[in-house]
C-alpha cells in the first residue's frame, strides 16, 4: 500500500502564506506515523467560496470622545475597553477626580463626562456645577446607588444629563451615554416613578409658599385678599372676621402697598395671575373698587 504513493514536490503558489496550513500539518503528522520520513511541502488548501464578515467601526472623528472619572483605575480601566469594543465610544483621559478632570477638559475636549459617585458630597456637586458650565460645554452622566433618592434629585441639579445605577447593565450604560451626546436627558426607570413624585411635592410646596408667604403678606392679609377675591366690600371683611371697619382698610392698603398696585381688583388679579390663590376663589360678583366707582347722574324729574 505505502509503495503506490508517489511523492511529487509542489512549488508553494503565488501569495501563499509561509506558515504551514493546517492541513499541512495534518498530512505531515499521518505520514510519519504510517511510512517515517518526512512528506515535503504540501499546498495549502484553497479557501471556499462564501461570504467574509467584518466588523465596521465607526471612524475615530465620528466617535464620541469620552472621559472617565471614578476611584478605583482597575475599574475605570475596565470599564473603558468595555465601552470601546463596540467602537462607538472614544475613551480618552482617565482621572480619579473632578478637581482634575476639570484641569482637563479644555485639553482634551471631551463630550461626555463619566462620572462614579458614592454619595455625592457638598464639593463634589460644586463641582458637578462647575463641569456644567465649562467650555467647551459637557455633557455629564452620573454612575450612582438607587438608595437615596435625594441624591439623584441634587445630581440632577448640579446639572447632570444623565443618571445610570451601579445595578444596570453595560448596554443599558451605552444607551444612556448615546441619549445624552443628542442633547437628550436620561435617568433608570426605576427611578422615575420616583422623582415624578418628589417634583410634585416640591410644585405643592412652592406654591404653597408662594401663596402664604410672597411679599411678606401675612395671613391675615392673605385671609382678607381672598375674601377680596370673593367680592365682598370692606363692611362685609369686616362683619365676616368680626374686625372694625378701620383695621379691614388698614389691612387693605398694606396689601395693595405690598403689592405695588393702586387698586383691588388689580391686586386680585396679581394674585390669580401668580397663583397665590386658587380658581375656586373666584367671586361670582365682579369685584368693586369704591375709590373708582361713580355713582350714576339722576334722571331729571
Amino acid at each position: 500500500m505505502c509503495k503506490d504513493i508517489r511523492i511529487v514536490p509542489v512549488t508553494p503558489l503565488a501569495g501563499s502564506p509561509k506558515r504551514s496550513s493546517p492541513r499541512a500539518l495534518f498530512l505531515r503528522k499521518r505520514w510519519r506515523e504510517g511510512v517515517g520520513g518526512d512528506l515535503g511541502e504540501v499546498p495549502a488548501a484553497r479557501p471556499c467560496r462564501g461570504r467574509r464578515l467584518r466588523w465596521r467601526s465607526k471612524p475615530m472623528a465620528d466617535r464620541a470622545k469620552l472621559m472617565l472619572v471614578g476611584r478605583h483605575k482597575l475599574f475605570r480601566e475596565c470599564l473603558a475597553s468595555m465601552l470601546e469594543e463596540d467602537g462607538g465610544l472614544s475613551v480618552g483621559a482617565q482621572v480619579d477626580d473632578l478637581e482634575r478632570a476639570l484641569e482637563l477638559i479644555p485639553r482634551h475636549r471631551p463630550d461626555v463626562l463619566l462620572v462614579d459617585l458614592g454619595r455625592p458630597s457638598r464639593t463634589t456637586l460644586e463641582r458637578l456645577r462647575a463641569v456644567s458650565r465649562a467650555e467647551p460645554p459637557v455633557k455629564v452622566v452620573v454612575l450612582g446607588l438607587p438608595e437615596v433618592e435625594d441624591d439623584v434629585l441634587r445630581c440632577i441639579e448640579a446639572g447632570a444629563s444623565g443618571y445610570v445605577l451601579k445595578e444596570s447593565s453595560l448596554e443599558d450604560l451605552r444607551r444612556a451615554i448615546g441619549s445624552v451626546t443628542k442633547g437628550e436627558a436620561t435617568c433608570a426607570p426605576q427611578l422615575t416613578r420616583s422623582l415624578f413624585q418628589r417634583l410634585a411635592e416640591l410644585a405643592r410646596d412652592q406654591r404653597t409658599s408662594e401663596r402664604r408667604a410672597a411679599f411678606d403678606l401675612t395671613p391675615r392679609e392673605v385671609e382678607i385678599l381672598e375674601l377680596i377675591a370673593d367680592g365682598m366690600s370692606n363692611k362685609e371683611i369686616a362683619s365676616t372676621l368680626c374686625l372694625s371697619l378701620y383695621t379691614v382698610k388698614n389691612h387693605v392698603h398694606h396689601i395693595l402697598e405690598k403689592l405695588q398696585v393702586q387698586h383691588r381688583n388689580e391686586a386680585v388679579e396679581q394674585a390669580y395671575k401668580r397663583r397665590w390663590l386658587r380658581e375656586r376663589r373666584r367671586a361670582s360678583r365682579p369685584v368693586v373698587d369704591r375709590r373708582r366707582y361713580k355713582r350714576p347722574p339722576r334722571a331729571p324729574s
